[in-house]
């Protein structure tokens, strides 16, 4: 008889752990502005960790965080690690202007999947790194109508960097008055990185060495749609390639004779 009741037991447990696994996981939503308790850092940092933190609630999943206002940033955000969106009604996330303070905006990293829309980046500093608005580094960033204004990176992609092992998608997006001292606007480098840039706009780019719209070294992308204009370097002022594969598909707006590919 306790033989019996013991496996009966154990049938029970193997059935609750079964159906908990089988249960659906479900993400969290959060709402964030300036003002709320819920702060865009607490929020990512609750995503990040599947826990509470600050006044936000435990994350769960692929968690969503909604921008209801304008963020202006006074310290750099956490480092993403895990799959979020962020998204808005084309509200803005900026650096407070303080000094000589670096605040890059979005730093993905660690297999990490971030989504961004609607959205505008204003204003990211990373002095002596790459990518001031955005950094994707062994992780992957879609990026769906975004604005990408007055970002600089001391050593390369003003606006936008995808590294090594990196992916991003962009689509519909601006990148306006952006600075490095090699791609202006998106520098795409080293092993294993790719881009697709589709019906976008990359324009008053601005870069000291090459590539004021864009630079590539040793990735790929894919272009179709977009349209360059008045972007300025030495070299390559739209486009700059070292040893990288590109596609560009017909329908983009580009003057080869802006653009260098060698």
């Amino acid at each position: 008889m306790n033989v019996r009741k013991t496996f009966a037991l154990v049938a029970i447990i193997v059935l609750v752990l079964g159906i908990a696994a089988a249960l659906p996981t479900f993400a969290t939503d959060y709402t964030v502005d300036s003002n709320s308790a819920c702060t865009l850092a607490d929020a990512i940092s609750a995503a990040n960790g599947d826990k509470a933190v600050g006044s936000c609630a435990t994350g769960s999943g692929d968690d969503t965080i909604y921008l209801s206002g304008d963020i202006t940033l006074s310290a750099d955000l956490p480092t993403i690690w895990s799959r979020m969106t962020v998204t808005s009604n084309d509200h803005s996330i900026k650096r407070m202007i303080s000094g000589n303070r670096a605040h890059r905006l979005f730093n993905v990293e660690g297999g990490a999947n971030l989504t961004l829309q609607c959205l505008q980046l204003i204003g990211g500093r990373a002095y002596d790194q790459r990518g001031g608005a955005v950094r994707v580094l062994h992780g992957h960033a879609t990026i769906i109508d975004v604005r990408m204004e007055d970002n600089w990176a001391g050593r390369g992609g003003g606006a936008l960097r995808v590294g090594s092992g990196s992916s991003a998608n962009c689509d519909k997006c601006q990148f306006v008055d952006n600075h490095a001292p090699v791609g202006g606007a998106i520098w795409v480098g080293d092993e294993g990185s790719s881009l697709i840039l589709s019906d976008s706009m990359v324009y008053n780019n601005s870069a000291e060495q090459g590539g004021g719209g864009m630079y590539i070294k040793h990735g790929s992308a894919t272009i179709s749609g977009t349209t360059f204009s008045n972007n300025s370097a030495p070299e390559g002022p739209d486009l700059l390639s070292l040893d990288a594969e590109i596609t560009l598909q017909p329908s983009n707006n580009i003057d080869g004779q802006r653009m260098v590919r060698r």
